[in-house]
């Protein structure tokens, strides 16, 4: 075979592994942080202290979440780092430094209580861009509205920004690109705390956003000008983040096995046509 047409050949395999490596980054993954707690080896940074964070693979094994929240504090103006609280199989909680690390229901929930504080919230850093489609929430009191948010760029600066459009706010120099407020279709009226999971789909009107980052508020206003929904405090705790296939025709990503064969039925007929032009 000439060196052309081995080169030409090499091109093709690391084509189609690069093909099946972006596709995979943007395939359907399910993180479950109600599993994901149970394990105390999950635990990286700060266990027992405000700035912990917790790792979490995805059900194929792989793109790692890395999980950290940021709240108010006393006396302190913009959000601070707080604690991300195991909340058995009802998922993630968060402990602000106003509440402190012992804190009781309902509090012990991601929440916007008071309203006129930092609102709890958690940053979600995957190894890969993804995009994310569902949102499921564990245990929930009195309503279980949220802000959703992604950041393209380096490393976001949460430490003092507020929770506003204005400057020195996330959305405003902060980097972070409202994707949606998520609520109910009305407004609600206060309701005693629930087990029952709520599941709610995002990033569902244009094209989906993608991104390595992602922020997911305890529900505020203050994030943009859109009209706002209802005011009753919010209290929940996360369960699970699902991405949805983007960037391929019908959102399917081929199968691994598909590209292969694909790749070797060119090389075949690459080794067809060098016999047939040998003399």
């Amino acid at each position: 075979m000439k060196i052309s047409n081995i080169k030409t050949a090499g091109h093709i395999v690391a084509s189609f592994a690069l093909v099946l490596a972006c596709q995979s980054a943007f395939s359907a993954t399910t993180w479950n942080f109600g599993t994901c707690n149970s394990t105390a080896a999950n635990q990286k940074t700060n266990p027992g202290n405000f700035g912990n964070t917790w790792s979490c693979a995805g059900d194929a094994g792989t793109n790692k979440v890395t999980v950290s929240a940021w709240g108010s504090k006393t006396g302190a103006t913009g959000f601070q780092t707080a604690y991300v609280s195991a909340q058995g199989g009802s998922g993630f909680g968060i402990a602000s430094q106003a509440e402190g690390l012992v804190v009781s229901a309902p509090n012990h929930a991601a929440d916007n209580s008071p309203l006129t504080s930092a609102p709890d919230l958690f940053v979600l850093k995957f190894d890969a861009a993804v995009a994310l489609d569902k949102v499921t929430l564990g245990w929930n009191q009195s309503d279980a509205d949220f802000t959703l948010m992604a950041y393209n760029g380096g490393t976001p600066t949460i430490q003092g920004k507020t929770a506003s459009n204005q400057a020195g706010g996330l959305t405003n120099g902060g980097g972070w690109a409202l994707v949606q407020q998520v609520g109910d279709a009305a407004p609600d009226a206060a309701t005693a705390g629930s087990s029952t999971d709520i599941v709610r789909t995002v990033n569902n009107v244009g094209a989906p956003v993608t991104s390595s980052w992602w922020l997911i508020s305890a529900y505020n206003a203050g994030y943009s000008s859109a009209p706002t929904l209802d005011a009753t405090l919010d209290y929940f705790k996360l369960f699970s983040v699902s991405s949805k296939d983007v960037g391929v025709p019908d959102g399917k990503v081929p199968e691994p096995g598909s590209l292969a064969l694909l790749g070797a039925s060119l090389l075949g007929l690459m080794a067809a046509r060098r016999r047939k032009q040998t003399p």
